[in-house]
């Protein structure tokens, strides 16, 4: 690329500006489409949160409450769900 104008450069200079432009449009796109999905699902997600949280307690409070059901070495698996 020797040999160049200023003029060349200036017309690289344009396209490099246009197509970073097009880029920051749909990035911008994006970041507004998926603020809009969190907006519509963020009370629902934070709902099952605390429920989940409840829940899990619930089992803590159990489980340390009844450490003999586990004094000998056993595996019980109740749920394997993840």
């Amino acid at each position: 690329m020797n040999g160049l104008k200023l003029a060349d450069i200036e017309v690289f200079a344009a396209e490099y500006a246009k197509h970073r432009q097009a880029v920051v449009e749909v990035a911008e796109i994006m970041r507004s489409e998926m603020d809009a999905v969190k907006r519509k699902h963020i009370n629902d997600l934070k709902l099952r949160v605390s429920a989940a949280a409840s829940k899990k307690q619930m089992l803590v409070n159990a489980l340390e409450a009844n450490k003999a059901l586990f004094d000998k070495p056993r595996t019980h698996v109740f749920n394997a769900s993840r």
